[in-house]
């Protein structure tokens, strides 16, 4: 860099000449940066267009399960005796039973031993070595171990059953985890030792009988499932109760009405985006004109600029179009009653107002209505084969990669999409002209010092030559 000498010989502010004139040189590397920074914003935005879509795209993934049109809801004429529950794969009617006995579980009480009045932490160091056997499992009293940690081992193996002791008493007692037809088989010195041999009580496991709509049955369980429906029997008894499975209409139509809200969210995020007005007075501001504003003034001056960078956008606008398309389809397949084969059948259509932009609105009586009646075909609609939820996942793909060809995401290099390579391709520029700008100015600086050399060198001839006539 040549050396600068600011104007002391000819009295002139030179650096300020040079930042006149650099101002001026500047002006095409503004526009570059001013360029840079309004892509930089509006690939900001395709991608958060981008994440709006995957968000709802999202929700259709959830509308393709069964659950959302599947809800069911079990009524019991008495849940003091019967209650019941229903998953998504019920039978809708009704199930009547009576003339019912509870399942019991096998258990063994002990007689009482000689460890009445002592804790669970009562040391077995006599007994180590002796064993116990439930069914199949064996346990062998080692070391250190004392009542509490032998019930332990017990509870927590394959036996199935749980152990108890009671101090006061002194009394051991087996219980299957299981209720049910069947006995507990134990052995062994230790069982004889804590009174579950000879002198205690033995009492067998029962089936629960009942009779189901004039069928008298058994179950091993006093709660147990037919056709997708969990009966809990509480109490026995003779009489009759009956509990009526039906479509749970009010939790499918939230669903349904959780779903087009979704929608009509999404069709406002990118309406609003389409119709952004772009305020060309407002642009980014270059690194001198942001130093005269404070950090309130730039922020207010940033949140105009950034507006209208999508507006009348082709690629959101097709995608808007093609998700009305699938909306306002029909759905043909063998599953799906002709009567509910579009959204308009069960009570759902767009907004008359054309400033609402294509949302949907519902008639919940009609949709209602529609789900009593045939709630087969209404899931259908929406998650079917041909069905509206596989035809907006493909729009939805579609459009989300058009932008992301665009725009990218934080996972994709420049290279990889076309925003990227404008940012990449103006970034050179930048670097060309920031270069240039530094030649040009050493140039001016060159020049200034010439001339300031020159008028000095002037100066010193002159105040010789007066000194001569002085």
């Amino acid at each position: 860099m040549a050396m600068r000498i600011s104007g002391l010989s000819s009295g002139m502010d030179i650096d300020s000449i040079v930042d006149g004139l650099m101002k001026a040189e500047r002006a095409p590397l503004n526009k570059v940066e001013k360029k840079l920074q309004t892509l930089e914003w509006q690939r900001d935005d395709y991608r958060a267009m981008n994440t709006a879509l995957l968000n709802f795209s999202n929700e259709v993934s959830s509308m393709q399960y069964t659950n959302k049109y599947r809800s069911y809801s079990v009524a019991s004429t008495d849940s003091s005796k019967v209650t019941a529950t229903a998953a998504n794969n019920a039978n809708v009617g009704q199930t009547t039973i009576s003339n019912v006995t509870l399942a019991t579980s096998a258990s063994i009480v002990g007689a009482a031993t000689g460890y009445t009045g002592q804790t669970s932490d009562t040391s077995l160091d006599n007994l180590v070595g002796k064993q116990l056997t439930i069914g199949a499992e064996t346990f062998t009293v080692e070391a250190g171990d004392t009542i509490k940690s032998i019930i332990g081992k017990v509870n927590a193996s394959n036996a199935g059953v749980n152990m108890y002791y009671d101090y006061v008493k002194g009394k051991f007692s087996i219980t299957n985890k299981e209720t049910g037809a069947g006995t507990i088989n134990v052995s062994g010195e230790l069982a004889d030792t804590f009174g579950l041999g000879t002198g205690a009580t033995k009492t067998d496991g029962k089936n629960a009988t009942l009779t189901i709509n004039g069928i008298e049955t058994e179950r091993t369980s006093n709660t147990f499932t037919e056709n997708g429906v969990t009966y809990t029997l509480n109490s026995e008894f003779t009489g009759f109760v009956t509990t009526t499975v039906k479509t749970d209409t009010d939790s499918v139509v939230d669903n349904i009405v959780s779903f087009v809200n979704k929608y009509n969210e999404l069709i406002s995020t990118i309406q609003d985006k389409l119709k952004e007005e772009r305020n060309r007075n407002y642009g980014p501001l270059t690194d001198e004109e942001r130093e005269a504003l404070s950090e309130k003034e730039i922020e207010k001056w940033e949140s105009i600029a950034k507006t209208g960078l999508l507006r009348n956008d082709q690629t959101l606008s097709n995608i808007l179009s093609n998700m009305r398309l699938d909306f306002y389809s029909q759905v043909n397949n063998d599953k799906i009653s002709a009567d509910f084969n579009h959204l308009a059948k069960i009570g759902i259509t767009t907004s008359p107002n054309y400033k609402d932009g294509g949302k949907l609105v519902i008639d919940e009586e009609k949709l209602r209505a529609a789900i009593n009646a045939d709630s087969q075909s209404v899931e259908q609609l929406f998650r079917g084969e041909n069905g509206l939820m596989s035809k907006l996942s493909a729009t939805l793909k579609t459009g989300m990669g058009a932008i992301k060809s665009k725009a990218g995401n934080e996972n994709t290099t420049n290279q990889q999409f076309s925003i990227g390579k404008e940012l990449e391709s103006l970034n050179k520029s930048k670097t060309r002209w920031e270069d240039r700008l530094k030649q040009i100015e050493s140039k001016y600086w060159s020049k200034f010092t010439q001339m300031e050399k020159l008028i000095s060198n002037m100066n010193s001839q002159s105040s010789t030559l007066s000194s001569y006539f002085s």
